[in-house]
């Protein structure tokens, strides 16, 4: 018997801050009902030339009956031929015999000609008055105070370009100027209309349960957007300030000392981990670092020791292979109120009231900053931004501003406007029933992965062995052996015989295509992911027009990303009022799966600039990482080795405890290899059309086209020509009017309304230099309207976390 996936009680819901009609007063409308005049005259005179060529043989022979052989007016039909195949005009000199049939296409064809001649003439002109209409339009979008406040959030800098671009008188702007601004802050406003990657008031947080309630929807939504928000120094930004903390020698004494995560301790000494090159150090220098933990100051460590083993521990500091300075923990969101702590814990000097003054000014800022205007947040992010740089010598941009979240020092999680929400057990178990069969799929193909990874590895592993003369091996040795060595290859999942299916069965052009049960039982079979921990968080979106329409039955489920583990279990649950009770449900759902009791939490530096580690189980391994816990409870990975255990390479420690690192990258070799398969839906990708895909009528794919990027380019400087060409394209395949792209420099989808000159102007700049282009549909689509309040409908996703129940009678 198969287990069921089953979704836990909670889920969070995140949505775009503004409505998505703010868009629709940048629509042509005039220009683009123009276009579809053109392409429809371009549609019928293709359709006359086509005529025509196919009768071009019998008008042939009509003429033949009554004009001899070699007579000039054969030789004026052939000029017709070549102008028809031109689409040209038919030369108008010595007319061809009046055959009635030849009369009538004629004066069609010249008709449609001269029609699509006077549209495609007044194409320009038309375009020209409304782009005007459509720039004050966009203005009047950007002057709202809300839109003003999320472009100043995401960067300072645009903010003050949005100011002159709003000041400026359009007709004076050089038209380079006004293009870069326009296409900027056309790039800013989709994503905060139609996407949520950038977590603040236009991408609020909140909260839904799966009830009994005889409605399979309740949504309630009153109140202004957010309800409440909370203003965060970004975690980068704390721990450069605290870096520069720990430099001061007067505060050595008080700083934290621990080993580097590189080295493990021994009775002799220290070893390193990936060498095996032991360090020997005196007995109390051995004792001190035994009690050395990361948390407890120096001078605790070293009372009573000798100079020798401060010395000693100095220089063990300057070569990196102990950490002597305060670390910001990276399981909480409240870094800089950490960091203020501790510094107000240091002796009293001018250089520690200087520093305690200037994270209150921090902690100020960062109180100001959720409460003030668009202006006011430049202000303290440029007042932030001249301190730290002052105090740091860093930029005060992650990144240089090149990400779209988390580019400036400030982050902010924030609480929409939902009272309540709730989904069925009905409506729940429905949806469990049809999504059930599609991640057996993504968890055979993540076994795939894991095999393949594993095989890789051991193959390494066994060269390793040979070489060390050991069959334990340390891991992070393993670990640089694995990166450097391993390929990538084989970790794409082979879709070709489903494609082969659509091709054979002849669904290819059809806009939807219903998986067949037998497809993906086979994509399934073979695979024993019943062992293995199968957890996965994927985003689901409702099609549907109102609650009222979803409590009849009336809509579809869309399935979004699927997210590695338990993804919501961080920073999304920042305002949930029962935050340590869904945690709680988490882990203890994971620790009853398979392998459950082996998971440990895994806390790396590198990480985002916001979302934090929510440590859900009782060990913890680190990797440069500070966790809050302490003593026994936490770990290294320089004290993990690798070992085989029935024929699968796993890691221990020295006492043989088995540990299964819980890891937030599903694209790293640790978790390829020695992590729990990491599940997704798997997406077809392959050149051309290709329809929604549906299961059980759940969408699982939305319907896309792979296309050359190089088509949509037009060789014309004129932005009339450009809009008319990509219409001509978009028609010619069948696209709808909203669309998601996705190219290779671009990190996310971005949104494009075919209809604004403005989206398909930013459409054309991503193109550049790209190969391949692949657009999806919008879906949900403008029709789905379930999610609204006082202001409009708004795009929401539900992000859930779900698991593989075993079968009761395992």
């Amino acid at each position: 018997m198969a287990g069921q996936w089953s979704f836990l009680s909670a889920f969070i819901v995140r949505s775009t801050g503004f409505p998505q009609h703010l868009m629709d007063p940048l629509e042509f409308s005039a220009t683009v009902e123009q276009m579809q005049a053109i392409l429809r005259a371009e549609a019928e005179l293709k359709r006359e030339q086509e005529h025509f060529l196919q009768q071009f043989p019998a008008w042939v022979k009509t003429l033949e009956e009554t004009h001899p052989k070699g007579d000039p007016v054969f030789k004026r039909l052939y000029k017709w031929r070549k102008a028809v195949e031109k689409g040209s005009a038919l030369p108008l000199e010595n007319p061809l015999p009046d055959v009635l049939p030849l009369v009538e296409w004629r004066n069609r064809y010249e008709a449609i000609r001269e029609h699509k001649m006077r549209l495609t003439t007044e194409l320009a002109a038309i375009f020209e008055r409304e782009l005007p209409q459509c720039m004050e339009a966009f203005k009047r979008v950007l002057s709202l105070p809300r839109v003003q406040e999320a472009v100043a959030h995401s960067s300072a800098q645009v903010w003050r370009s949005l100011q002159r671009f709003l000041a400026a008188d359009a007709k004076k702007l050089k038209s380079s100027g006004k293009r870069y601004d326009s296409r900027t802050l056309i790039r800013y406003l989709q994503r905060f209309l139609f996407k949520n990657d950038t977590t603040s008031f236009f991408g609020p947080l909140n909260y839904g349960l799966f009830r009994d309630s005889e409605q399979l929807l309740t949504v309630e939504r009153s109140g202004p957007i957010p309800r409440r928000r909370r203003s965060f120094l970004t975690y980068w930004a704390v721990e450069a300030l605290a870096e520069q903390v720990s430099r001061r020698n007067e505060w050595r004494e008080y700083m934290p000392i621990a080993v580097h995560d590189a080295f493990y301790l021994v009775e002799t000494g220290l070893v390193h981990a990936q060498t095996q090159k032991r360090i020997p150090l005196p007995s109390e220098v051995v004792r001190v670092l035994h009690r050395a933990d990361g948390q407890t100051p120096a001078r605790d460590l070293l009372a009573g020791c000798t100079e020798t083993t401060r010395s000693t521990l100095e220089k063990l500091r300057d070569k990196g292979i102990i950490l002597w300075e305060f670390r910001v923990p990276q399981a909480c969101h409240e870094v800089l109120e950490e960091l203020l702590a501790f510094v107000d814990a240091l002796p009293a000097d001018e250089a520690q009231r200087q520093w305690s003054a200037d994270l209150r000014q921090f902690a100020a800022w960062q109180t100001a900053y959720s409460a003030a205007d668009a202006q006011g947040k430049t202000e303290i992010l440029e007042q932030a931004s001249a301190l730290f740089e002052r105090l740091t010598g860093r930029d005060s941009t992650q990144l240089h501003g090149e990400t779209y979240a988390d580019r400036s020092l400030f982050c902010e999680e924030t609480l929409g406007d939902v009272q309540e929400f709730l989904i069925s057990l009905d409506m729940k178990e429905d949806l469990e029933q049809r999504i059930s069969p599609l991640l057996d799929w993504g968890a055979a193909v993540a076994m795939k992965k894991r095999e393949h990874a594993q095989r890789q590895a051991r193959q390494i592993v066994a060269a390793m062995r040979e070489e060390w003369g050991q069959e334990k091996l340390p891991f992070l040795a393993v670990l640089s052996e694995l990166t450097s060595r391993m390929s990538s290859e084989g970790f794409h999942p082979d879709f070709s015989n489903i494609v082969e299916r659509l091709n054979a069965s002849g669904k290819r052009d059809q806009r939807v295509v219903e998986l067949p049960d037998e497809w993906l039982r086979e994509q399934s079979a073979g695979h024993a992911f019943d062992q293995r921990l199968c957890v996965c968080s994927p985003d689901l979106m409702l099609q549907a027009r109102s609650v009222e329409h979803v409590n009849r039955g009336e809509y579809q489920w869309v399935i979004g990303e699927v997210h590695c583990c338990t993804q919501g279990m961080s920073n999304l649950l920042y305002f949930h009022p029962q935050r340590e009770a869904q945690i709680a449900e988490v882990r203890e759902a994971l620790k009853a799966l398979p392998n459950g009791e082996f998971l440990a939490n895994v806390v790396l530096k590198q990480r985002a600039g916001k979302s934090f580690f929510v440590e859900m189980f009782e060990q913890t391994l680190t990797l440069l990482g500070r966790s809050q816990k302490g003593g026994d409870a936490v770990r290294t990975f320089s004290e993990l080795w690798v070992v085989e255990q029935d024929g699968e390479l796993v890691l221990v420690d020295a006492d043989g405890k088995r540990f299964i690192p819980y890891m937030g990258d599903p694209n790293s070799p640790v978790a390829f290899v020695f992590a729990e398969p990491s599940i997704e839906i798997p997406k077809i990708r392959t050149e051309g059309h290709l329809p929604r895909l549906t299961y059980r009528g759940l969408v699982v794919q939305r319907e896309t086209w792979n296309l050359p990027a190089a088509d949509w380019l037009s060789d014309s400087t004129l932005p009339h020509e450009r809009f008319l060409h990509v219409w001509r394209l978009k028609e010619h395949y069948g696209m709808p009017d909203e669309v998601f792209v996705r190219v290779n420099s671009e990190l996310k989808p971005f949104y494009v309304n075919f209809r604004s000159y403005f989206l398909v102007d930013l459409l054309l700049t991503h193109l550049r230099g790209e190969t391949r282009v692949t657009f999806s549909e919008r879906l949900p689509d403008r029709s789905s309207e379930w999610f609204s309040n006082d202001e409009g409908a708004y795009c929401c996703e539900l992000r859930t976390n779900i698991v593989r129940r075993q079968p009761s009678n395992q």
